[in-house]
């Protein structure tokens, strides 16, 4: 009997072990959720902009065009190395644009790269900004439909004490329809602009990030245009590519000069390149010009704008604070505060894609003119 008592005994204890391990593993992989969820990375416009300069494949694929440009180069200059006249107009014309080619094209490929780099971090700000303000507008369109749902409470609550029609019931639910649907498409605008920046940083399409919407904005002294103007001439790969294009029919064209007569067709071909190529190059510059001189524009209106928009969130916060004050002395309802503080995050988000908006157009300046602000 004692034997049996003690083989129960020991089996109950077996049970309980098992028991408290297996509560054990739920809670373990309860903690392992809980901190997955707290493990999702924070994204900032600086991370951002790391990880799409370490991982985009444009860039990658810019990097090894250099590389294959580079070594062109290289084979130009075996050429370039021919002084003496050949006699052949093909041989000489082969050497005279492998020395424009020497001297043109390593850095013209160094500025395509850099100019790689720099559409590369636009890309991934633009994208952060685009991410940034459909989160937000994710955020406020759940407000408002909160907002329309207690204003269709409020407007059952009034109907039920005769002092509103079903017209104004039907009014209220008619707005709540609007506000979920405004939500939805919300919510499928940030999951699109999730994908847009996970592609352009090189991530999982799908990977979630927490968004640091704090933007510490700061203003930079842009440099006189004339200087950047200069700057963009002798940096931007459109002009340096129109530069060389210029340089290479300039070079077959006096080659031929010195091979044909005027009534030769291989003479006037390659004066009509000439002549092409140097109209080219001055449309390109000029285009590059007019770019240059709207991105600048751009620079000083946006941050007039978010000048402008500082004193709009001091406004709207100054009447959230005395729509509160009203509400503690019963003059206004707790709807007429809701009211006013989405309000005030409406115009704080205005802002927000204000800031957000300005860092763009500093970005796009710098990569028109190849400048850092």
């Amino acid at each position: 009997m004692k034997k049996k008592m003690k083989k129960i005994n020991w089996q109950k204890y077996i049970a309980i072990i098992l028991a408290a391990m297996m509560i054990l593993g739920s809670i373990a992989a309860l903690q392992s959720a809980v901190n997955a969820e707290d493990a999702v990375e924070v994204l900032t416009q600086a991370k951002a902009v790391e990880l799409a300069l370490a991982n985009n494949l444009e860039l990658k694929i810019a990097e090894q065009e250099q590389k294959e440009t580079n070594i062109t180069r290289s084979q130009q200059n075996k050429i370039a190395k021919e002084d003496d006249p050949t006699g052949s107009y093909d041989l000489d014309l082969l050497v005279e644009v492998a020395k424009v080619n020497k001297e043109n094209l390593t850095k013209l490929a160094q500025a395509t790269y850099n100019s790689s780099k720099l559409e590369t971090e636009l890309a991934a700000k633009n994208a952060y900004a685009q991410l940034v303000n459909a989160k937000e507008a994710y955020t406020l369109a759940e407000k408002n439909k909160a907002q329309a749902e207690e204003a269709l409470r409020f407007a059952k609550k009034k109907q039920e004490l005769g002092q509103a029609s079903n017209v104004q019931v039907l009014s209220a639910e008619a707005e709540l329809s609007s506000k979920q649907a405004a939500l939805s498409s919300a919510e499928i605008t940030y999951k699109q602009k999730l994908m847009d920046i996970n592609v352009i940083m090189n991530q999982e399409l799908n990977k979630q990030w927490t968004i640091d919407a704090n933007v510490e904005l700061k203003t930079v002294e842009l440099k006189p245009l004339e200087e950047l103007k200069q700057a963009m001439l002798t940096t931007h790969p459109a002009a340096l590519g129109a530069d060389l294009s210029y340089k290479i029919a300039e070079a077959k064209y006096l080659t031929a000069k010195g091979f044909y007569p005027e009534n030769v067709w291989t003479y006037q071909l390659a004066q009509v390149d000439y002549e092409q190529a140097k109209y080219q190059y001055e449309l390109t510059k000029r285009s590059q010009e007019k770019a240059l001189n709207q991105a600048y524009i751009g620079v000083e209106g946006s941050i007039n704008t978010v000048n402008a928009l500082k004193k709009s969130v001091e406004a709207t916060a100054e009447a959230y604070r005395i729509a509160k004050l009203r509400y503690d002395l019963g003059l206004v309802t707790a709807y007429d505060v809701n009211e006013a503080a989405l309000q005030l995050n409406n115009m704080e988000n205005n802002l927000l894609s204000a800031k957000l908006g300005y860092m763009l157009a500093v970005s796009q300046l710098e990569y028109i003119s190849g400048v850092k602000q």
